[in-house]
């Protein structure tokens, strides 16, 4: 795949431009312009794209798609929907240039095992991935049109928020093969019960061109799953040594069993692409975690797992089971609000503070939900703060905290937690 020119795009959407220089990258975000992006200017709740065509314009832009003429001196292409001309472009130029299309879904853990899998892929393939956690609408077709390298495999992840969400991503980039991680209460506000959110995460494996599925190990839904389906293998964590089906596999450094489950799963996909165990296996000592995932920071003596980057019930009770890997005499699990739960609110809340119980010696508490929690830990008669004011919390932290002891934190990406580790 090859830097886009701005005909080729423009004749993606439907539409003739004559111009055919190259453009740098797709940009909706007039702050992340550089000279030569191409600016799609897409209506929101609260901003229009529009407002900031001048913007884009003086960062550089080389052209932008409008859904009606502004009057700034640009280039501009008008269409009738702007994001319906983004997810187009994208899916024309799959269908032109053919990579092979690896799609991952899930309700924990996608993020890591889409990097583990791109991480391992890289032994023998030319990869091109998802950055970060583009996983919508917005962001998985951008990433698609800003990809410039010559590809074999093209690993994407997919997010979902309401149900069909993950159904009009893989009709932009119709997988070959797809993976499901786990299914957990995330998004619930916006479905009545987990069969629901099963119902939309299963729609990764809704299209015609998927040919093989790959899921954990005794799936629940397994049976409603269309196409041939892989279970990954049942795994142990031994300290640093990692078990597959009771065998010794591999040495895996990365703290967290439930992330030697999301590398059993990277393992199977990989192999089922066509990757052989040695090569799979020299990966696994130098593989990362992404960035707020039970990342390692050290202060005055401190060692914190910011691992803040989003938070279920599910994640919360992995991050709290990873504590016991560490030899840390003293454990403080800083937690946030687990946000979009709806009326399950009080319940998950409640439940994450029994299980923090056995798993930590002091819990502060941060937003209006994890009130649950500090009231299971008052009636206990346990060590609880509970805080509506983050600089409140880091002054009670650093007067609870001391040298070697471990410091979790985390919670939705709403309560912005990982600034407590910045301001500590």
């Amino acid at each position: 795949m090859k830097r886009v020119l701005l005909n080729e795009i423009a004749g993606w959407m439907g539409f003739k431009c004559d111009d055919d220089s190259p453009i740098n990258l797709v940009q909706f975000n007039s702050t992340s312009v550089e000279p030569g992006d191409l600016f799609f200017a897409l209506p929101g709740d609260n901003v229009d794209g529009h407002s900031f065509v001048g913007d884009a314009k003086a960062r550089g832009a080389k052209a932008a798609v409008v859904q009606r003429k502004v009057d700034v001196d640009l280039p501009q292409i008008v269409v009738d929907d702007t994001l319906l001309a983004l997810k187009k472009a994208a899916k024309r130029r799959l269908e032109i240039e053919k990579p092979h299309i690896f799609a991952i879904t899930g309700s924990v853990g996608k993020t890591t095992t889409k990097d583990f899998l791109t991480q391992i892929l890289k032994r023998s393939f030319r990869i091109a991935s998802t950055v970060g956690n583009y996983n919508t609408k917005i962001t998985l077709p951008q990433r698609i049109l800003n990809i410039t390298e010559d590809i074999d495999w093209l690993v994407l992840e997919m997010g979902m928020t309401r149900r069909g969400d993950i159904k009009n991503l893989v009709e932009i980039a119709p997988p070959e093969m797809a993976l499901l991680t786990t299914i957990a209460f995330a998004h619930a506000e916006n479905f009545a019960s987990l069969d629901e959110i099963a119902q939309g995460k299963l729609e990764i494996f809704s299209h015609p061109s998927t040919r093989f599925a790959v899921i954990e190990k005794n799936f629940s839904y397994r049976d409603q799953i269309n196409v041939p389906w892989v279970e990954a293998p049942s795994f142990s964590l031994v300290g640093d040594q990692l078990y597959l089906d009771s065998k010794p596999y591999a040495t895996f450094l990365l703290p967290g069993a439930h992330n030697a489950k999301n590398l059993s799963l990277a393992i199977t996909a990989a192999r089922l692409i066509g990757m052989d165990d040695e090569t799979i296996k020299e990966a696994i000592p130098s593989l990362e975690l992404p960035s707020m995932r039970l990342q390692k920071v050290k202060k005055e003596g401190i060692l914190f797992l910011n691992d803040a980057y989003n938070a279920n019930l599910t994640s919360m009770m992995a991050a709290l089971d990873t504590l016991g890997q560490f030899p840390h005499p003293n454990k403080i699990a800083v937690i946030g609000d687990m946000l979009e739960l709806g009326d399950l609110t009080e319940e998950h809340h409640r439940n994450l503070g029994r299980y923090a119980l056995e798993k930590v010696d002091t819990l502060l508490c941060y937003g209006q939900s994890t009130l649950y929690a500090h009231e299971e830990w008052s009636r206990e008669k346990r060590p609880s703060f509970h805080f509506s004011d983050k600089a409140d919390l880091v002054k009670k932290l650093k007067e609870l905290a001391g040298d070697e002891d471990l410091i979790l934190v985390k919670g939705s990406r709403g309560n912005a937690l990982w600034t407590v580790i910045e301001d500590f």
